[in-house]
């Protein structure tokens, strides 16, 4: 049985333990940022860098205690802005597909390697109606029809899940044998959307110059456009947790100490560097 864990706690390990020299941002020329925006939206490649990745507690009884491990992606959610998307999962992240060199968002080849010293990669190929997966020399595909406005994601000639559209609106379906998992995206009303699920429903809404995500998270255009704040809502005073610049073809991403990560492009590969290291490289091969 895994449990989430308790959410102050989750945020500051999730980006502490991410953190620990600040940042170069003197000098820095930023750019304004796309305006932020809510549109129901999907990923169902997993293929994304994290800003906030949610924690998960599962029981080990061999050695009896809680470990810790990342929160599963959800493929559906709400499209930011600037690449950016907040999942059902609670996880907020940037999408490959929509980062600078990324040509065409349903088109392309990369190869992830988040092991430097071994040069171990993942590889994605993502054609319109396939995706394919290659890890250490074996390769998963799944494929990707269309039916009308359903998209269909099969693996092992299995349907996984599907993800049905409509004006504003988006439903995600899992196979059979999970009904309890529907899920759908609603609007109600400009820039207000809600979740209709079994007995769980959450509202999402943008305002003026603000986005709030189901009631736990604020993300806020401030500086003239030129940087987003996210915050924790609390009852009382809302939290800054961190902010994101960009500059060029390069993301900040970085809390009140300045500490955190960048995303850069340069020279057909995209890279995470915290603490003036390469942590994750992306190589965009086509």
């Amino acid at each position: 049985m895994k449990r989430l864990l308790p959410l102050l706690s989750l945020l500051l390990f999730c980006f502490a333990c991410q953190t620990s020299k600040p940042l170069r941002l003197s000098g820095v020329n930023m750019e304004k940022l796309e305006p932020l925006v809510l549109e129901p939206g999907y990923d169902p490649y997993a293929l994304r860098i994290d800003v906030l990745r949610q924690k998960e507690s599962g029981y080990d009884p061999v050695l009896e205690q809680y470990d810790e491990e990342d929160a599963p992606y959800h493929p559906v959610g709400f499209d930011l802005g600037n690449g950016l998307f907040f999942d059902l999962n609670y996880n907020l992240s940037f999408k490959v597909n929509q980062l600078p060199g990324i040509t065409d968002p349903n088109t392309f080849k990369v190869r992830v390697i988040n092991n430097l010293l071994t040069d171990r990669g993942t590889t994605y190929t993502i054609e319109p109606e396939q995706y394919c997966v290659e890890k250490r020399g074996k390769q998963n595909c799944y494929n990707t029809p269309r039916e009308g406005d359903k998209l269909m994601i099969f693996g092992k000639r299995k349907l996984n899940y599907a993800i049905e559209e409509g004006q504003d609106q988006l439903t995600y379906i899992p196979r059979e044998n999970r009904p309890r998992l529907d899920v759908e995206i609603l609007p109600n009303g400009e820039d207000h959307y809600y979740t209709d699920g079994k007995g769980n429903s959450r509202h999402f809404f943008k305002k003026d110059n603000e986005i709030n995500l189901v009631g736990r998270y604020l993300i806020k255009e401030v500086s003239d456009g030129k940087r987003l704040e996210i915050y924790k809502i609390w009852k009382r005073v809302n939290k800054v947790l961190f902010a994101i610049e960009k500059s060029d073809n390069t993301f900040y991403i970085y809390n009140r100490h300045r500490k955190g990560k960048k995303i850069e492009y340069d020279s057909g590969k995209l890279e995470v560097v915290r603490n003036n290291k390469v942590r994750t490289r992306i190589e965009i091969l086509d």
